[in-house]
């Protein structure tokens, strides 16, 4: 009974330590900062690319989030764990400037984001294993995330050449 309190105790304590990592300051001005380069980037990258070849089609994918689904609420452990939501809030704030500039900068859109958030498949290497009792916090695709990549790029680059 003490062992597992105890284990509650820390779960509860890293849970609320990710927590407030995610919703402290500094993350939240990295990520509005990361935000505010790429929509100073992105129109310097169209230019040098129109410049090497004006008629290039230029695409720009959107960020998926890493987290999706990964939600952890335990019985006798007082924090929960909602990466979900805390990757959708970084990444909606990495994908507003590529979004809006689209038009402006003559480029496509490659939806990843949206893409990834339709599917109901795990496609990152991000997760938590209760049977390993381990959080991976790896935000890169898994072989599934990387063929639907693949998969959205082949339509969008099929689609242009029809045109």
């Amino acid at each position: 009974k003490d062992k597992l309190a105890y284990a509650c105790d820390v779960l509860s304590s890293v849970f609320g330590a990710i927590n407030v990592a995610f919703e402290s300051e500094t993350f939240n001005s990295l990520i509005t900062d990361a935000g505010k380069r790429l929509e100073n980037e992105i129109p310097r990258l169209v230019s040098e690319l129109r410049k090497i070849n004006p008629d290039a089609k230029i695409y720009f994918q959107t960020v998926y989030n890493p987290y999706k689904d990964i939600n952890l609420s335990l019985q006798d452990v007082e924090e929960k764990l909602d990466l979900d939501t805390h990757g959708e809030r970084a990444v909606a704030k990495l994908n507003a400037p590529i979004e809006a500039l689209a038009e402006e900068n003559g480029y496509e859109i490659v939806p990843v984001w949206q893409e990834f958030d339709r599917s109901n498949k795990t496609l990152a290497n991000a997760g938590i294993s209760l049977i390993t009792a381990s959080i991976s916090f790896d935000p890169h695709p898994n072989a599934r995330g990387h063929e639907l990549i693949a998969e959205i790029y082949y339509g969008i680059i099929s689609e242009a050449k029809n045109d």
